[in-house]
């Protein structure tokens, strides 16, 4: 599962990035340029414009069966109203060259799948078939995909990149050997205590406990500091969690569950069901290594590591009737 979402990430990346980018400098031109150039462009430099169009046949912009005015008068620099005062001009081209059928930003695309296009065009229109806002969604999170995956970063560092947190390190002949990423860090990172305390958090330290009496009489002794989940029970103690802590309404602190660590948090403590959940997902590792095609060798000693975290502590914590 993870190997093609990798791949496709890369390749997406590589190969179709810089159609979608070429678009989002068109519609920047569009945003910026354009107020400026269509006070200088006359209706003779318009005609100019639709005829150099129908000589290279290149339909005009389309939306639901007409002439898209608005986006034509962007791309041909002019103002709404030069372009309405040559309607029948324009209609004339359209008759000859056609119409889009939908606005696309108009520049050749690069990006192939085997021989082809590996799209038409990038759409306009927000709500449009492979828009540029669906696109740059897309890219933004096939960007999250790699950076998760090679980097090793937690979810809150990879969200808090910034545009120029790229540092390339060249040698004296200017080829690149190492890349740096600044971003901000979290749990202790830049305290001297929490780098020390790091090392001591390789092996959990939590509670395991498989009697559901003893799980019940826990939480109502503890409430509301107990929260279950699949793969573990938080017992939270604030002074002991590896998850980026949040506060209630009270400003109480409060685990976030979304970035729990349980095979390392000495909040950890474990149900026969995720005892259960965590067995699984070992299987499901070893099934996903032996499938094929073989997976990018990175991603397998990823998985293989966190197969192998998950066996080390089930076995060191065996249940217990």
């Amino acid at each position: 599962m993870h190997g093609p979402l990798l791949g496709w990430s890369i390749r997406f990346t590589t190969e179709f990035a810089p159609d979608i980018l070429a678009a989002c400098r068109q519609r920047h031109e569009h945003l910026h340029h354009w107020p400026v150039t269509r006070r200088n462009v006359l209706g003779s430099d318009v005609r100019q414009l639709l005829a150099e169009r129908v000589d290279r046949q290149q339909p005009l912009p389309g939306r639901n069966g007409q002439v898209n005015a608005f986006f034509l008068a962007k791309v041909l620099g002019c103002s709404r109203e030069v372009l309405a005062g040559l309607a029948g001009e324009v209609e004339q081209a359209a008759a000859i060259v056609g119409l889009t059928d939908w606005t696309t930003y108009e520049f050749a695309i690069t990006g192939r799948m085997g021989t082809r296009p590996w799209i038409s065009g990038i759409a306009v229109g927000d709500s449009d078939p492979d828009s540029l806002a669906e696109l740059s969604r897309l890219l933004q999170a096939a960007c999250y995909v790699i950076i998760a995956f090679l980097s090793g970063m937690r979810d809150s560092e990879v969200k808090h990149l910034r545009r120029g947190c790229l540092q390339v390190i060249r040698d004296a002949d200017g080829r690149p050997y190492r890349w740096k990423l600044a971003s901000l860090a979290f749990k202790g990172e830049r305290d001297p205590a929490g780098l020390r305390d790091f090392g001591e958090r390789a092996r959990f330290r939590g509670s395991v406990i498989t009697d559901r009496r003893q799980l019940e009489r826990l939480m109502q002794r503890d409430d509301p500091a107990i929260y279950p989940g699949t793969y573990a029970t938080c017992v939270f103690n604030p002074d002991k969690a590896l998850c980026q802590q949040q506060h209630d309404a009270h400003g109480k602190p409060r685990p976030s569950l979304g970035h729990c660590k349980p095979l390392d948090c000495r909040n950890t403590a474990l149900t026969a069901g995720n005892r259960t959940a965590l067995a699984r997902e070992a299987t499901d590792i070893t099934l996903q290594l032996a499938s094929r095609p073989v997976l990018p060798p990175l991603l397998q000693a990823r998985l293989s590591d966190r197969r192998d975290q998950i066996t080390a502590f089930l076995c060191s914590y065996p249940e217990t009737s």
